[in-house]
């Protein structure tokens, strides 16, 4: 039979020499030579056929994968040599590169048929860029073909090819030295222009066509775009150019230079996909001549994807310095803003080193959508931190783990810097004249830190103040007023009594000193807290101290009840009669006075009145409150107090006195700074009358075995002249510091 013959439906199995007919067709014969065509499978030399079984065999072997009910084409091409050796050798060839892989027949796939007949236009041309998928590694490129100088020359030549690559030494060429050689890139030359002009990944050539740019170190820089780091050339433009080409080839924006003039531009840098890094040693300054177009100089984003978590791990912005204008003059702008403020364009997850900010008003911003930020080794000068507004909605998705550690933050014109949601620590930092106020319901923690206001003329600075149920925790820090006359305390508590936040001190060092006057300006005591809000400390270590020095936390810790007397009566006080004549002459009364004359406001005062009896001896009586305490602990505090009789001439005695007890009740002796033992600390002895209103300061540290103390106003007398003696006391506070 010498016709073609059509198979509807055959089949055949890898490495396996015999096709099987599916259908019925049992009317067929083989010519010697005979060659089957199957589903558009390159030709295959047929040997012989069995009508009975319905088979065909192969000269060779089919390789590959199993064909199953495909249409075939039988053809007889007889005697034709020539052509059936070059089918033999084609399928020869075919398994032998297959077995050469060392994986076998069949694994490499093998070449369609209508591919040869019908081959891709790509067959006999260079691809267009829009055809071309997945990642090219250097290797793979041809061979630079050609070097310029500039770009310009690179869009210029005429003997660059499609297919080509191109390395240009500088972008503007302008290559007085090898330091300006900056920008250069390496290109791949593709056909046409159906990629928009960036100047920087996609450069259109004077000949229609376009450069692609390849970035063989993994990098973009702002010169490959075509900035020049120097402040008298606007680099602004190119910066975002090469931004937006970091960003879609998910490679880091380089700044290798040192200068960089920005203009008025604002840039967004999704950090999801990129991140910018300054050069080394003094680090890159970006450089703004008027305020942001948008309001910031940066704004750092992410993108709301789970991965985001592990991808943003990372440092984000490392190693520039943001300028503005100069100080005192600072930009109504924010230089660095953190997230976009919408679920989409969330921050977390990611730090910013090194990266010092002068002349805006705003140095960081802190928009919802953003937790876990780290600030790692940063400076500002100038300007103060934001936060969003206060809420309490897990919606706003902002504020867990924030850190701020080892910056300096300085300088702020006055202005404060608000943390008003969110949990922070700020760990080995230093904010100087750097007002800050813990808010809403943020938790806010400074450890192994510092606090001063240097050459601040200020004497009512507020280093720290808390509101509302936040809650502000110093710990190992240092709060210094050494160089500073301080007449109001510079942190301040205002959370009220029925929340359970406030501003606590933890082993927190304060220079003490008598240049601290804040009772001068009208507090009670020389509280180192104002205002009236919950408030406490342990552990605290005073440089330059002196008991008499020794200052308390503030109103709200003190220990003593009704120390002002304004319950309008006695209550929680005891008197203690003293009487030496040997009987029970002596008597002693106290009462609340209501009374104008008080040394600090409210309406009532203590009148402490002792009766002096007859029969000789000293009369009268000590009034008093005792306070748990432990050895160690500093009693500290402060009493006003005033008299009506003249105690001279060795006629009665005023004092204030303090004692202490172990826990059976005994009262202890102890050694006095001096070295000698004492069975009380008099911290105010008055032999005098005193008219007017006095204040005494008390600090004591409580010697080993102490569990109380106690601390007395006596009044003595030791004459007849008069009957009755009156001590006036108010504002009482006496409170126990704990030593850890």
């Amino acid at each position: 039979m010498s016709a073609v013959r059509e198979f509807p439906s055959v089949s055949v199995n890898n490495n396996n020499n015999v096709i099987q007919i599916n259908t019925n067709d049992s009317n067929f014969s083989v010519v010697p030579g005979s060659v089957i065509f199957i589903a558009g499978d390159r030709p295959r030399v047929v040997t012989n056929g069995d009508t009975v079984n319905r088979t065909l065999t192969l000269a060779i072997a089919y390789t590959g994968n199993d064909i199953v009910e495909k249409s075939a084409t039988l053809i007889p091409l007889g005697q034709n040599d020539a052509l059936l050796a070059a089918i033999t050798s084609l399928t020869e060839a075919q398994n032998g590169l297959a077995e050469a892989y060392g994986d076998g027949p069949g694994d490499v796939s093998e070449i369609s048929f209508s591919a040869i007949i019908d081959p891709p236009a790509t067959a006999t041309r260079w691809p267009d860029f829009s055809e071309v998928t997945g990642t090219v590694s250097k290797d793979q490129l041809p061979q630079i073909s050609a070097k310029a100088n500039s770009l310009a020359e690179a869009k210029a030549s005429t003997d660059l090819e499609v297919g080509e690559v191109i390395e240009t030494v500088s972008y503007h060429g302008d290559i007085g030295s090898v330091m300006l050689a900056r920008g250069g890139n390496t290109y791949l030359k593709i056909s046409g222009q159906s990629n928009t002009e960036d100047g920087c990944r996609y450069v259109h050539t004077d000949d229609g066509n376009t450069l692609l740019g390849l970035f063989p170190e993994s990098i973009v820089t702002p010169e490959q775009a075509g900035a020049k780091p120097v402040t008298s050339f606007y680099s602004g433009d190119a910066i975002s150019v090469a931004n937006a080409v970091a960003t879609a080839l998910r490679y880091p924006l380089i700044f290798k230079g040192q200068d960089y003039d920005c203009g008025n531009k604002s840039f967004k840098v999704n950090t999801y996909r990129t991140r910018w890094e300054g050069t080394n040693g003094m680090g890159t300054y970006l450089k703004w001549n008027t305020v942001p177009e948008n309001g910031y100089a940066v704004q750092l984003y992410g993108e709301d994807v789970y991965e985001q978590n592990d991808r943003m791990s990372k440092s984000v912005f490392k190693g520039i310095n943001i300028v503005g204008a100069s100080k005192n003059n600072e930009y109504d702008a924010d230089a660095v803003q953190l997230s976009g403020n919408t679920s989409a364009t969330k921050l977390s997850c990611c730090a910013l080193e090194k990266v010092n900010i002068r002349g805006f008003k705003i140095t960081f911003r802190y928009h919802d959508y953003c937790w876990k930020i780290h600030l790692t080794n940063c400076r500002t000068i100038g300007g103060c931190i934001e936060t969003p507004p206060e809420a309490w909605n897990g919606a706003y998705d902002m504020g867990e783990c924030m850190v701020i550690r080892d910056c300096f933050l300085a300088d702020t014109s006055g202005k404060t810097s608000y943390f008003r949601r969110g949990e922070w620590k700020i760990i080995g930092t230093s904010f100087n004249n750097h007002p800050i106020e813990v808010l809403g319901g943020c938790i806010w923690t400074m450890m192994g830190s510092h606090i001063e206001n240097p050459l601040n003329n200020s004497l009512t600075t507020k280093f720290l103040t808390v509101k509302g149920y936040a809650k502000a925790v110093l710990r190992d820090t240092w709060v210094t007023t050494n160089n500073r006359a301080l007449i109001e305390p510079p942190l301040i508590s205002e959370v009220p009594d029925d929340k359970t936040g406030g501003l606590f001190l933890d082993n927190v060092t304060w220079n003490m000193n008598d240049d601290y006057n804040p009772r001068g300006n009208g507090y009670d005591h020389q509280y180192i807290i104002g205002g009236s809000g919950r408030s406490g400390a342990k552990g605290m270590n005073y440089l330059g101290f002196q008991t008499y020095w020794a200052q308390p936390i503030s109103a709200w810790t003190n220990m003593l009840g009704n120390g002002g007397f304004e319950q309008g009566d006695a209550s929680g006080w005891s008197i203690r009669v003293i009487d030496t004549s040997g009987g029970d002459n002596a008597s002693c009364d106290l009462v609340a006075e209501a009374t104008a004359d008080v040394p600090r406001g409210g309406s009532y005062v203590g009148k402490f009145t002792a009766n002096y009896g007859g029969s000789g001896g000293v009369q009268g009586g000590e009034l008093y409150q005792g306070v748990p305490c432990k050895g160690g602990d500093l009693v500290t505090g402060g009493v006003y107090l005033k008299n009506d009789w003249d105690a001279s001439d060795n006629a009665g005695l005023f004092q204030v006195i303090i004692y202490f007890f172990d826990a059976s009740g005994n009262r202890l002796d102890f050694p006095d700074q001096y070295g000698n033992t004492i069975s009380s600390y008099v911290p105010a002895r008055y032999q005098t009358h005193v008219e007017d209103w006095a204040y005494r300061q008390i600090g004591v540290i409580a010697p080993k075995g102490a569990a109380r103390v106690e601390v007395c106003i006596q009044v003595l007398a030791n004459t007849a002249t008069p009957s009755s003696i009156n001590a006036w006391v108010d504002n009482f506070h006496v409170e126990v510091q704990e030593y850890m």
